[in-house]
């Protein structure tokens, strides 16, 4: 597997990442627990899409990201969180109870690296914040919050504060069609 993701990295390395105002690369993928996820299915709402392969980084982004679920300072109507896992079902699960990631946060194991290349991952950890139509509002790719190098406060906060800014245009969006 560290050979796999060796050979990812490098293939990413010169790939183009999903950036802010790119429509979010669709997937279809199986959770957890088996049920199939489509990201294309989860428009009309904000997404939060972390990418995960379990070194320290990860861990403290998803501890960080944790804390704001627990402390309820998630915006209300900022949607589903889904974390993409680059493992396998059992590593994936274990990063979740090591992180304490909350059940709310829909944990997708990316065996095969498929979610992690359509949006272009390398290094991680990666967010993307999608909006209602799906496209990407904000990931963590700037000089100062940078994957590996910033702060998990910091980049778990650009997240916060991309959510934030969508829930008017989502309080909007909801309301026009009512």
């Amino acid at each position: 597997m560290k050979l796999v993701i060796a050979a990812l990295a490098l293939h990413l390395l010169f790939a183009s990442p999903a950036r802010p105002r790119d429509i979010a690369p669709d997937f279809t993928a199986r959770e957890v627990g088996g049920k199939p996820v489509r990201l294309a299915k989860l428009r009309g709402k904000p997404v939060t899409l972390f990418v995960f392969c379990g070194c320290e980084a990860c861990h403290k982004i998803a501890k960080e990201w944790t804390g704001y679920a627990r402390d309820r300072v998630l915006p209300a109507g900022s949607g589903p969180t889904i974390a993409a896992y680059m493992g396998d079902r059992a590593t994936a699960i274990a990063f979740a109870q090591e992180t304490g990631l909350p059940k709310t946060v829909t944990l997708i194991p990316d065996r095969n690296l498929e979610i992690t290349q359509k949006y272009g991952v390398a290094p991680c950890p990666r967010v993307f914040v999608i909006d209602a139509v799906g496209r990407v509002r904000y990931t963590n790719n700037h000089s100062d919050d940078r994957p590996q190098k910033a702060a998990p406060a910091l980049i778990t906060g650009r997240a916060l504060q991309a959510l934030r800014q969508l829930a008017p245009e989502h309080e909007g969006a909801a309301h026009a069609a009512h």
